[in-house]
């Protein structure tokens, strides 16, 4: 016998045959806001931020694989998920690299700075050089980030290519906005837009109140 489709499961959860699959449905939900936000995050990180078990968030996660909500790619050991034509699976690497607290804040300060020394990070950041060096040699790895020599000094700046991805994802925000809606429409839940702009996507799905990212290098840029 070929099992319900997952509309047919969320209709029968609200009509109170089974109340815990209604909470089923608004958890995963909320892991697709969180990873819509937060791309290319592992299963532990998104259940440090719903204050849920990672055991929970991984069954969803992969319930949610099969459905082919959501795809997975293994960088540095590490499983990272993402939302299926919402994030380019190559992406990946770049934006679990730069989502990382101290990364960005490293990223942003040669954004705002180019040219700027690795002395001067390490002072404006209070990082050691060598954390510092560390760092640098895995933004320049991805590729978003390019060394000079000047004199004995090195300076730091921006490549094209981080230009280039924010100017893909900021095109490609209609389309992950549908893809979004399509996602929430396949779980069979009704749904209102309240704001679809800038990025920022808010529907109102039932009683609940979702907010996904449809811009995912503006969510981790100006987290």
């Amino acid at each position: 016998m070929s099992s319900p489709r997952i509309g047919e499961e969320f209709e029968r959860a609200i009509s109170g045959e089974d109340n815990r699959k209604t909470e089923g449905f608004e958890r995963r939900l909320d892991i697709l806001s969180h990873l819509s936000r937060n791309p290319c995050c592992t299963s532990s990180e998104i259940a440090k931020l719903m204050n849920i078990s990672d055991r929970g968030v991984l069954w969803h996660l992969r319930a949610m694989e099969r459905l082919e909500f959501v795809g997975e790619a293994e960088i540095g050991a590490k499983k990272r998920f993402f939302i299926r034509m919402h994030v380019r699976e190559g992406d990946c690497e770049v934006l679990s690299l730069v989502k990382e607290s101290r990364v960005r804040k490293i990223f942003l300060t040669v954004l705002e700075s180019p040219g700027i020394k690795q002395k001067e990070l390490s002072e404006s950041l209070l990082l050691s050089r060598q954390s510092m060096g560390k760092i640098l040699k895995k933004l320049m790895a991805s590729g978003i980030l390019a060394e000079t020599r000047d004199g004995r000094n090195m300076r730091y700046y921006p490549t094209k290519k981080l230009s280039e991805l924010q100017k893909l994802y900021e095109e490609r925000r209609s389309n992950a906005s549908d893809r979004i809606k399509e996602i929430v429409r396949a779980m069979g839940m009704e749904y209102e837009i309240t704001m679809d702009r800038d990025g920022l996507l808010y529907m109102k799905i039932g009683n609940k109140d979702v907010r996904f990212g449809t811009d995912p290098m503006k969510s981790i840029l100006e987290e």
